[in-house]
This record gives structure tokens, C-alpha cells and sequence, in this order.
């Protein structure tokens, strides 16, 4: 977050349940991996995240992602089945958290490449 003062100011003083907005991923972060990282430290803090370009990756969309988990555990008696199939919610649940992961990276990633072409256009 090198050289942007009044959001450092900002992230300072966020609050739970606060709401921040942008424009587009790239005001938020132009470093791939700073942005994800910094993506999870608000949602952990329970910031609310709202990209009007990159809406898919709000944080409420995030959060439903989490909270429709299967929240099934079977237990039939037979051990085995109910190994078996444990296993595969569990992967399921693991692979629908995953996916909105890399969703959100892929956005990030997108706009660190966008601002990197941008310099090199205009250093020509």
C-alpha cells in the first residue's frame, strides 16, 4: 500500500459491518497477492467490500459462498458410508470455498496486469 496515504489513514480507523465501495479492483489494489491478502484481513474483520465492476467478488458474495455450505453429517450406523460420505461434503464444501478464492485472485491478478500494461504504455 506504498504511497497511498489516505488509505492507509482509512484502513486504520474501518470499523466492522463498515462498507467500503470502488469502482473497480484496481483501486483497491494494484499488487495481486497485497489485494487478496488484504481482501481476507477485511472480510475476517467483517468489512463489507462492494466492487461495482467485479461485483461477483463482493464480500457478501463471499459470505453466502460460506454460509451455503452443506452443513449435512451423516450418521447412518454403517461407518464406512458415513466415512465415505462425509468425505465428499467435506471436499464439496472445501472446492465451493476454493473457487470463490480463485475467483477473487483472478481479479486482483487482472488488475495488477491491467495497471502494469498501463505503465508500459506510457513509458512507451
Amino acid at each position: 500500500m506504498n504511497g497511498r496515504k489516505e488509505f492507509e489513514k482509512l484502513l486504520k480507523v474501518i470499523q466492522p459491518n463498515d462498507t467500503l465501495i470502488f469502482d473497480s479492483v484496481s483501486r483497491f489494489s494494484r499488487n495481486a497477492d497485497e489485494g487478496c491478502e488484504l481482501y481476507e484481513k477485511l472480510f475476517n474483520d467483517r468489512v463489507n467490500l462492494i466492487f461495482l465492476h467485479e461485483s461477483y467478488i463482493n464480500t457478501d458474495i463471499y459470505r453466502k459462498a460460506l454460509d451455503n455450505q452443506i452443513k449435512i453429517h451423516l450418521q447412518t450406523g454403517d461407518t464406512a458410508t458415513d466415512t465415505f460420505v462425509n468425505a465428499i461434503i467435506e471436499a464439496l464444501n472445501k472446492y465451493t470455498i476454493e473457487l470463490a478464492k480463485a475467483q477473487i485472485r483472478k481479479a486482483f491478478e487482472q488488475a495488477e496486469k491491467e495497471v502494469k500494461d498501463l505503465q508500459r504504455n506510457i513509458k512507451g
